[in-house]
């Protein structure tokens, strides 16, 4: 593989379902109670984690749509930038951000309604960015 080749496809699935399958493991420690431990919530750290979480995800998103809609000088559509992969990438690491914030929230001891908005957030745009809608289709793949 050169230094513009792309991953293979089936990399590029194992890569985000990783990713995509940790907010549910993250979600399933905290609804499970595996952690242990004195908890103390403090309502300071909700606002700007959620604000700050839903922003990361929306950005997240974001960046798909300016990938996605790439044009040339001409107004076509452009073939893939050689950074795609890496767009990728950060854009599964801004989605997954939510999903962190939210359980930060929850290992400090907030419930339900403050952690929710979170992971909903996060699962929304790892789901929007899977490989399928980020990259262009290539040449024998359907």
């Amino acid at each position: 593989m050169n230094a513009t080749a792309l991953p293979p496809v089936l990399v590029r699935w194992a890569v985000w379902f990783a990713l995509t399958s940790s907010l549910g493991i993250y979600f399933a420690i905290l609804r499970l109670g595996l952690v242990q431990g004195e908890k103390q919530p403090t309502d300071e750290l909700v606002l700007p984690l959620t604000v700050v979480g839903l922003a990361l995800a929306l950005a997240s998103v974001s960046l798909r749509f300016f990938v996605a809609n790439r044009r040339d000088g001409n107004g076509r559509r452009t073939t893939a930038p050689s950074w795609i992969f890496a767009a990728f990438i950060a854009a599964l690491a801004l989605g997954e951000a939510a999903g962190i914030f939210g359980f930060v929230l929850g290992l400090l001891g907030h419930e339900g309604k403050q952690i929710l908005p979170l992971f909903v957030a996060a699962l929304a745009a790892m789901l929007s960015n899977h490989p399928g809608a980020f990259f262009p289709k290539e040449d024998g793949e359907e």
